[in-house]
Formats: C-alpha cells, structure tokens, sequence
C-alpha cells in the first residue's frame, strides 16, 4: 500500500475526475435523469430537474452582472439552492464562496471584504441568520432560478475578475505563504491531520493544528483570540478546546492589563457581538499570567489540563457524609 502511494502523483489521481464540479452530474443526467439528487423539505430533485435549475440560476447569474473571474458569496445553510448557485458559479468560471450564515456580521464583511464578491446571495427563505444579514446588507429579496427569496446584494462594479484556470484555483487565496506551508512542490496538500495506516486501513486520529470541532463546525483558536486580544483591556488570550460528551466546548484564559475592571462575563458579551455563536467561548477564565514558554509561546497542554481538571471537579458528584 505504501508503495502504491509513493509512485502515485497528484496528476495520477486527478486523471479521470471532472474538471469542474459542475461536471459531476452530466453523466448521471444522461443515464438516470429522473432518480433522486437531492431531497430538501421533504422534496425530491431528480437530476434533470436540478440541472435544469442550474441551468436557470445560471442564466440569473449573467442577467445579475456576474462574469467569468469574479466571485460571488453564498451563505447559506445546507439547501438545495446553495447546490445550485455552486454549480452554476462552475458553470461560468466564477469562484463560488461559501460562508455559514451564522457568522456574525463582522466575521461575513470581513469575507466579502477580502474576497471582492461581486455579488452577495443570501438564502433568506432557509436560515433566519441569512434573513438578517440580507435585512442589514439591504439586499433585494428575488427569484434565483427556481428559488423564491434569495436576497440578492449591491453590485460591486470596483471588483475585477481573476480567470479560474490553471493553479490559480490551488491553494488559500490571496494568502500565498499559507498557501506554501500547507501546498508542496508535488502538488499535495497538507491537511493538517494525524493518520495511522494498519494494513489496507488508513485511521484518522488527530489534527496537528490547533483545531476546535465545535457542533459540527471547525473553530480555529487564532480567531477567537484576536477578538479578546482587540479588547483594550486585554494583554493576551488563549482558546482551547475542551471534550464534552459528543462535541467540544472553548475555554478562553485571558490575561487582563493589571488593574483593569472588567469581568469574565463582560468579555463574554464583547466577543459574542464579535463571533459567530458555535465560536464564542462557553467559559471565560480570567489569570494573572499565562503558562509560556521561554520563546514567549503560550503552552496551551497546561490550560487543556487545567480545563480538563476544572470540568472533572464541576462534574464530580458532591461529597456525602456518614
């Protein structure tokens, strides 16, 4: 197995596969047009009907102003619709970008910011949080395609297209040295995930990453500790994941400025104004200094220790007496 592996290139495994995502129907379409592709609100889409609504959302795509090169930003929950604006941004050579619409508000500017969307979408009619950003982004509510109540942003006319070809598509974008760390020169990208193979069988055991898996929804620490370290009464903080039964909870150890009167409770309200809510730490605890190192790196298995000990005792049923 190993051997196999080795020998193989990215190019190997890439051959046969489609170019495009939207390309991964067409073959379905002709052999088993009226089989079920998706069932959403207890309604089935054959996969000639979606195609077929692809075929529409794309049509709105270009009537929207949308071109070959730009990007447009989808947040949306899980949706049919939310299939069928990826498809039809493949379809046309546009970057298609997902964002969930829980995030807060600064968290979805942030994205459109960076990225230059040309369009915002936001499915209003599937998720109360995209509804609420339409109504702040005064976004028209539309037709897409098939899809009533797509909230449908300003155009941005500033924004210029970057061709989808070639390696441009690889990698972070518009961040070349994450790029660099986590592409190498084969073309494989690291996943940041800790394996072990038995056999034929390859077990996923771990991340190397700092990484909080949260209800289902990755949470990178960096990001809830640049939303307390922005915080003017805040030296420097530290999130860590901690297991509850079946999910994770984020715990936040904060150093505050000496003499600073602010509570565990306020900086709670001051990140959830700032965070999507599956990222806001659940407990904050408040410390005169952090566990760090001699190069200043804060070692985080003291606090997932300290954590793990804290629920332990939280959790542990109270005393009896005799």
């Amino acid at each position: 197995m190993r051997n196999v592996v080795d020998t193989m290139s990215a190019a190997d495994i890439l051959e046969g596969l489609p170019n495009r995502i939207h390309e991964v129907i067409v073959r379905h379409v002709a052999e088993r047009p009226d089989h079920p592709a998706f069932v959403g609100d207890a309604t089935a889409w054959s996969y000639r009907q979606f195609a077929d609504a692809v075929d529409a959302v794309t049509t709105d795509f270009v009537r929207l102003g949308v071109r070959a090169g730009d990007r447009v930003l989808v947040a949306s929950e899980n949706a049919v619709a939310l299939a069928a604006f990826v498809f039809a941004c493949s379809r046309l050579n546009v970057w298609s970008i997902v964002a969930n619409p829980r995030l807060s508000p600064r968290e979805l500017d942030q994205i459109y910011v960076h990225s230059g969307a040309r369009r915002v979408l936001l499915t209003g009619d599937v998720s109360k949080e995209a509804a609420d950003h339409a109504a702040r982004l005064q976004a028209e509510r539309r037709y897409v395609g098939p899809f009533a109540g797509v909230a449908v942003g300003a155009l941005n006319e500033t924004t210029a297209p970057e061709p989808v070809e070639g390696d441009a598509s690889i990698g972070y974008y518009r961040a070349p040295e994450l790029t660099a760390k986590a592409i190498d020169r084969g073309g494989w990208f690291n996943a940041g995930d800790l394996a072990r193979l038995d056999d034929d069988h390859l077990f996923i055991v771990g991340r190397t990453q700092e990484l909080i898996i949260r209800s289902g929804f990755n949470v990178y620490p960096a990001e809830v500790e640049a939303v307390l370290d922005s915080h003017e009464m805040v030296v420097r903080s530290a999130a860590i994941g901690r297991a509850v039964p079946g999910n994770e909870e984020i715990v936040a150890f904060v150093k505050i400025l000496p003499g600073a009167a602010i509570t565990g409770k306020e900086l709670m309200e001051y990140a959830g104004r700032r965070l999507a809510s599956y990222k806001r730490p659940c407990e904050i605890v408040l410390l005169e200094s952090l566990p760090a190192a001699s190069t200043g790196k804060v070692l985080k298995h003291r606090l997932w220790e300290a954590a793990r000990v804290a629920k332990s005792a939280t959790d542990a049923p109270p005393a009896t007496r005799a």
